[in-house]
Formats: C-alpha cells, sequence, structure tokens
C-alpha cells in the first residue's frame, strides 16, 4: 500500500488525551511530511516525531483564557497548538477542531501574524488543502479573519433587532 500512496513511513504517537488516543506522522517520498494530532494536550512526543514537517493539522479546542479547561479535558488552547508548531518546525499549521462556543473566529487567533510562517490557517468543513498551495495560504487568512468578523457582526446586530421588537411587543401588550 505504501508503494502506491508513496509514503515512505508513518508512525502512530501516542498523544495525551484519553487512553488510546494518537496522533500520526506520515512521510512521503516526495520529501514531505504531515503530521495529525488528533485530540490532545501538548505532546512532547508528538512534536519531536513530527519534527519539520510540511504540514501540522492540530486541535486547538479552547482560547487561552480556559486553559483550565483545556487541563481538564485533554484538550489544547489555540497558543498551545501554536506552541507545538512552533516546537516541531512545522512550515505550515492548519488549526481545527474548534469549540461549540467559538461560533466564529476564536479570540487570539493571529490571522495578521509575522512572519507568514507563524500564521496558522483555521481548518473549515469541506476544506481541501492542496500542498503545492501551502506557500501562499496564510496570505489568505486576514480576509478570512475579516469575512468572519463581518459575519459575526451582522448576527450581533440582528440579535439586538430581535430584541429590541421582542421589547416593543412586550411593551405592546
Amino acid at each position: 500500500m505504501s508503494e502506491v500512496l508513496g509514503f515512505s513511513s508513518w508512525a502512530s504517537v501516542a498523544v495525551a488525551h484519553c487512553a488510546g488516543a494518537h496522533g500520526l506522522v506520515l512521510s512521503h517520498s516526495q520529501g514531505w511530511k504531515l503530521v495529525y494530532s488528533g485530540d490532545t494536550r501538548p505532546c512532547a512526543a508528538l512534536a519531536a516525531a513530527g519534527a519539520g514537517a510540511t504540514l501540522l493539522i492540530h486541535e486547538a479546542t479552547f482560547e487561552a483564557g480556559l486553559g483550565h479547561h483545556a487541563r481538564a479535558k485533554g484538550h489544547s488552547t489555540l497558543q498551545e497548538a501554536l506552541q507545538v508548531a512552533n516546537d516541531m518546525g512545522a512550515y505550515r499549521t492548519v488549526l481545527t477542531h474548534f469549540s461549540q462556543r467559538y461560533p466564529r473566529l476564536p479570540r487570539g487567533f493571529p490571522a495578521d501574524a509575522r512572519p507568514w510562517s507563524q500564521r496558522p490557517l483555521l481548518a473549515v468543513d469541506g476544506a481541501v488543502v492542496r500542498f503545492s498551495l501551502l506557500p501562499r495560504l496564510p496570505g489568505l487568512m486576514p480576509a478570512v479573519a475579516a469575512a468572519l468578523e463581518e459575519i459575526e457582526e451582522g448576527d450581533r446586530q440582528q440579535q439586538q433587532q430581535q430584541q429590541q421588537q421582542q421589547q416593543q411587543q412586550q411593551h405592546a401588550e
């Protein structure tokens, strides 16, 4: 199978989540390396196994202020995931598995980070990331962040209008 797909190696790495949880490190004969964290706390073993990754896909369930929840539930904060990417020396990082409490861009997401190598990408359901586009993808993040902020602002305005209408109806009754 590895000859057909071109993988030169793969490793399942035990991560800090629940019993039996593993991350995955895939190395390809063309020289790229893909690392998938799965659900985990920051994990030195995964960072070591994935050293020099072309693409790290890491969960970032909680924002920084909720580190206590992340520790209690075996997940990572956004900032912890970025630190794993830095420790690993990952070329690009896609952050995923955001908590349902963040209907939009999580607070602290560094969409404008400098240098570009520290600007993560945001996973979106159904997205396909082509390795050939990795050099250019960080340039999209400021526009994505702005679009999500506009949607969030529109949602807030709609909620305020609905509340005002409900208050007006209550006063009319």
